[in-house]
């Protein structure tokens, strides 16, 4: 994967991972991948859980923009995007 997203330099790469995974599994997951080098963390299943902790803090730990976040099965339109200054009404479960 690495070799990949070596090909196309500037391609947006999004790691996508689960609203419900663990705070210390997130924290793996993104150090594992990264030396594919993502440039945003895409969260999936929010309508799944009522912890939204885990998800805030790997994207202050990470230091990485949320890029998409999905709450439901309907693709497109369970793909949302959300603005940096929303994330807290996420969080706060207010979306």
């Amino acid at each position: 994967m690495t070799d990949l997203a070596g090909v196309a330099p500037d391609m947006e790469r999004h790691l996508v991972l689960s609203a419900t995974t663990r705070s210390a599994d997130l924290e793996e997951i993104v150090t594992r991948f990264g030396p594919c080098k993502p440039d945003h963390l895409l969260f999936t299943k929010l309508d799944e859980t009522g912890a939204f902790g885990p998800v805030f803090n790997e994207l202050v730990r990470s230091g990485m923009p949320l890029s998409f976040y999905t709450d439901g099965q309907r693709v497109p339109e369970d793909i949302h995007v959300l603005p940096k200054e929303r994330i807290l009404d996420i969080v706060l479960k207010d979306a």
